[in-house]
């Protein structure tokens, strides 16, 4: 009877090859190690693991869930796979075999840094772009031919090209999204939502295909849209400075902000004003489809999980409030509907909610009935989900038209 791992071969070994030998035509030596390594990696992988992995083959969509961490626990390993120093005979099969010590390990995420630097020839900017995606695609194979519970991620690519690949020769599971955090703390400063509605206007139409990591423990660096903020009167370099100082140089600040020697911030609060704001933060990263580490786990996963709505594959938009302040979502899936508002002042705002009715506050419990106008507290924001009729009540009222 064959295994797991024959039966995926089967699948993947004409196209593994055929990418394998256009990149390194003739290394048939490389390709019989590389085969030879596979197998022995496989053979090697923990009992649990593979056991994790069946679970997961069985649910492929389980990273896109909202309650993802039922299948791999709170804890989520990730490590770092270095791409980049110049390639040499038998580079990939090496780097595939330090790919799979670390998923043997436990590493549940798995991230392919440096991708960007390779196939580059010097002052002629990018070339052989599909000959980087053959080479993430590879990675790709190794991952479901051995350790299909894992997930491969990516770091935008330098020209804007996507690494999710296609819906028959999938590349990366994930791609780390270097806009939101920044877009985040652009908005906190400005008291002005408008970019990180035009943000997620953008987010949201790819949701459904596309699935985006968010990583609050790396720190980050002022990745905006500035072609939009200057459409705004927001100027590049003076827009820095001030958000510089807003977070740095103030002493007034309510914000510690470090900066480590490649130039990544992290803002940490000093007093209860930003500890409001920081959990705002983490509101609106739940409310986003994707993936948020470096949160703590809270009421919020929770509710999450009980939700559908908070899928990848609900339908998301960006709600109209009429306060610059004041930012506004929507998500529903399969009759449920949820708006997420986000006061991004630190004083009370009042704002538009074109659909009024009966809702229940899901983070707090609370039932009340939202009319057009509706008020949040400074740094406050809101879960609404929408109150479904009574079906007791209904039945009854249709009876007696009987």
């Amino acid at each position: 009877m064959m295994n797991a791992f024959s039966v995926r071969m089967d699948r993947y070994q004409d196209e593994l090859k055929w990418l394998f030998f256009e990149l390194y035509p003739g290394d048939l030596e490389g390709w019989e190690a590389l085969l030879s390594m596979l197998k022995e990696a496989y053979r090697n992988r923990p009992a649990n693991l593979k056991k994790r992995d069946e679970l997961l083959l069985n649910n492929p969509a389980w990273y896109k869930k909202a309650d993802m961490q039922r299948f791999i626990g709170d804890e989520v390993m990730v490590a770092e796979l270095a791409l980049w120093s110049p390639e040499t005979p038998g580079w990939f099969g090496r780097k595939a075999a330090e790919f799979l010590e670390k998923t043997t390990a436990g590493a549940v995420i798995v991230c392919l840094s440096g991708a960007e630097t390779l196939f580059q020839i010097p002052g002629t900017g990018w070339q052989n772009e599909n000959r980087l995606h053959s080479l993430i695609r590879m990675f790709r194979i190794v991952n479901d031919l051995v350790c299909p519970g894992v997930l491969l991620l990516c770091k935008p690519l330098g020209n804007g090209s996507s690494c999710f690949g296609s819906p028959d020769k999938p590349e990366c599971h994930l791609v780390e999204d270097l806009q939101f955090i920044p877009t985040f703390w652009h908005t906190l400063a400005t008291k002005d939502v408008r970019l990180l509605d035009r943000l997620e206007n953008r987010l949201a139409g790819e949701a459904k295909r596309c699935t985006y990591l968010r990583d609050l423990r790396e720190g980050f660096t002022w990745q905006l849209d500035f072609d939009y903020l200057e459409m705004l009167n927001m100027k590049r370099e003076s827009h820095l400075d001030f958000l510089e100082g807003f977070y740095r140089n103030s002493k007034k600040s309510d914000w510690k902000a470090e900066k480590s020697e490649d130039g990544r911030m992290k803002i940490l609060p000093k007093n209860e004003d930003a500890k409001k704001a920081e959990e705002l933060l983490a509101a609106c990263l739940r409310m986003t489809s994707g993936i948020a580490l470096g949160t703590e786990k809270d009421r919020m996963d929770s509710v999450r999980a009980e939700n559908c709505v908070f899928d990848a594959d609900a339908d998301i938009w960006t709600v109209q409030t009429d306060n610059s302040a004041v930012f506004g979502m929507g998500r529903y899936k399969n009759g449920h509907k949820l708006y997420g508002f986000f006061n991004f002042s630190g004083e009370e705002q009042i704002f538009s909610f074109r659909d009024s009715g009966s809702y229940v506050n899901v983070l707090t419990g609370k039932s009340s009935k939202v009319e057009h106008l509706a008020r949040l507290a400074g740094y406050g924001f809101a879960w609404l989900k929408e109150k479904p009729v009574c079906v007791r009540f209904h039945t009854e009222c249709v009876k007696s038209l009987k």
